[in-house]
């Protein structure tokens, strides 16, 4: 961890900086906390597109999952407590998971927090005190934030993208190294209007942030439907087999998520992806 905080330190002295590896781009909702600090909470096409957290700077991230934001907030009057102390300026470790270490250190003359990941190199955001009191006083919007991805966005994306794969199989007759192409081509006023209709609309994000996806979903239709034309079978399928299978298969709960300052009882448990891309 020392050598950590050196290379902080190293960064803010405009010293040498290495640049962390880029993260995929989600379809996601940002909440601006302070200037230059961020909470994005979106649904990653990479993996499943599950309910993923970060934490942006001007140029670092850190993912977090569900269960550690809920940790924090869990502590959030003890960490205060110790962020708050003009006194106490030793270095502390919180809390950490396989993923992420969260500590107390002393940064600039000021208590600060260090999120580090320990999946990932040069990947660390730094909380200075203002920053927590934000983020602290942002509780229930990044948990209606999350509830909203996972009970109503992440089952409309899912919904959207077979309705998207269905219209460009039943359209196009193409060779597999041009479906990328067309996808991008084909425009979103086209799609949307032989879609049924929604109030909320995915069709752009899913071609920008998704493509790759839907391509694969539009090849499995293909296969599906030679395949079952073969046996004299209608196709049924859903997207990654269908979304119950999935939500068996990966243990996901769609219970709501409860701030912890809301409720003095144990909080539950609501795992949507505890995975980081490797």
């Amino acid at each position: 961890m020392a050598g950590s905080l050196a290379t902080i330190a190293k960064f803010y002295n405009k010293q040498t900086f290495v640049k962390p590896e880029p993260h995929s781009e989600l379809i996601d909702y940002i909440l601006n906390f302070n200037p230059r600090k961020f909470v994005q909470i979106g649904l990653d096409p990479k993996d499943r597109f599950n309910v993923t957290i970060r934490l942006l700077s001007l140029i670092r991230y850190i993912l977090i999952t569900i269960d550690f934001l809920q940790r924090i907030y869990t502590l959030m009057g003890n960490i205060l407590s110790l962020i708050l102390d003009p006194v106490s300026r030793q270095r502390i470790i919180l809390f950490k998971d396989e993923y992420v270490t969260l500590s107390k250190t002393t940064f600039q003359g000021e208590s600060s927090l260090v999120f580090e990941s320990q999946a990932q190199d040069e990947c660390r955001v730094l909380l200075t005190q203002s920053d927590i009191l934000k983020l602290s006083a942002l509780e229930c919007c990044i948990f209606e934030t999350i509830n909203q991805k996972m009970t109503v966005i992440q089952p409309l994306v899912l919904q959207q993208l077979e309705q998207m794969a269905q219209y460009m199989k039943s359209q196009y007759e193409v060779n597999v190294e041009n479906k990328y192409m067309l996808i991008n081509a084909v425009s979103d006023y086209t799609i949307r209007n032989s879609l049924p209709n929604s109030d909320l609309s995915y069709i752009s994000q899913i071609k920008q942030f998704a493509s790759q996806q839907l391509e694969q979903r539009w090849t499995m239709l293909e296969e599906y439907t030679k395949e079952m034309s073969s046996n004299g079978e209608n196709v049924c399928s859903t997207f990654f087999g269908s979304l119950a299978d999935d939500t068996k298969d990966a243990n996901i709960h769609s219970e709501t998520i409860i701030p912890s300052s809301t409720n003095n009882q144990k909080i539950p448990t609501v795992v949507v992806s505890n995975s980081y891309p490797s």
